[in-house]
């Protein structure tokens, strides 16, 4: 299967849910989006920490979703 192909079936199965995990970068819109439709309040701390290890993060599960590792580090700052 072509690259172009695995993207579009990727684009029609999950939106825009999968865009950041091939390179590893969100931006702090990203984890505010995230916290905001967990309902989950989140300071600029928080979010700088989310940035900083989500690489770590993605590099671990390469299964995952962007948006599923930006909750799982939520969940993890929101409970220290």
């Amino acid at each position: 299967m072509k690259t172009d192909e695995l993207k579009k079936i990727m684009d029609d199965m999950f939106g825009d849910r999968h865009i950041h995990i091939s390179d590893n970068e969100i931006t702090k819109e990203d984890v505010y989006k995230v916290a905001n439709d967990l309902s989950i309040g989140i300071t600029d701390e928080q979010v700088r920490q989310v940035l900083e290890l989500y690489p770590i993060e993605a590099e671990e599960d390469k299964t995952a979703t962007w948006d599923l590792i930006v909750e799982n580090l939520i969940y993890n700052l929101k409970t220290k």
